[in-house]
């Protein structure tokens, strides 16, 4: 995440448009991506880029699940820890994460795969993770008309298989995110912070709002199986 998007993060800029859950579709996204998985009352699952833990406490209360969240912002951590002083959540990186092999049923990357620049060694990791026939939960933006980015659905896809996952469920979302920039004009005149957290993605370092809106953004839910072998 560049410094200034992780700043709009951080300070609540980013909040003020979309909510607590700080990404497209929310809570009811998540609520449909669980829906495909069918994970058992105590099932493991880990949340990557958890914010301040609005999903890991649904995760937890609502839907009876063994949650842990991580995010790579100790100001979130910290944010979300004096909101919720139970809920585990916790400082961590994807490429580095706090599980044993095989441990895991269910990962939930919600709005935080394509601001990890390491995708090889974040797909390794939630690999090792994951048991046998456990779910990855993606909700993304990608680019309906780009040639050089992987977040493309074809990029993303060909990705996914590579590392041994098998994607069962591909939807495209993208009236959330249109919402969401009618919703932030609505509310604060412009789209000002949603272009900023674009902007400074490192694939479009160098990249005008005319030439972003050239490549039609999407969003997306993605539901994906780690292979038996």
């Amino acid at each position: 995440m560049g410094k200034q998007c992780l700043s709009v993060y951080e300070d609540g800029s980013l909040a003020q448009v979309t909510g607590a859950t700080l990404r497209p579709g929310g809570l009811e996204l998540t609520k449909r991506a669980l829906s495909y998985c069918q994970f058992p009352v105590g099932a493991r699952v880990l949340d990557i880029g958890c914010g301040t833990g609005e999903t890991v406490r649904f995760l937890v209360e609502a839907c009876g699940l063994e949650a842990l969240g991580i995010d790579a912002s100790p100001v979130m951590i910290q944010k979300g820890q004096e909101r919720y002083p139970d809920l585990p959540i916790e400082e961590g990186r994807g490429d580095d994460l706090p599980c044993a092999d095989c441990s895991l049923h269910g990962v939930l990357m919600e709005c935080t795969f394509g601001l990890i620049d390491d995708k090889d060694a974040l797909l390794k990791e939630v690999f090792r993770v994951l048991r046998p026939g456990g779910k990855l939960i993606i909700t993304d933006i990608y680019y309906r008309n780009r040639q050089d980015s992987i977040q493309t659905k074809d990029g993303i896809l060909a990705l996914l298989d590579r590392y041994g996952f098998k994607v069962l469920v591909w939807e495209d979302h993208s009236g959330y995110l249109v919402q969401l920039v009618v919703d932030s004009i609505m509310k604060h005149g412009t789209a000002d912070t949603l272009w900023t957290c674009l902007l400074n993605k490192k694939e479009n370092r160098g990249a005008c709002c005319k030439e972003i809106k050239g490549w039609k953004p999407g969003y997306f839910l993605l539901v994906a199986e780690k292979k038996s072998s």
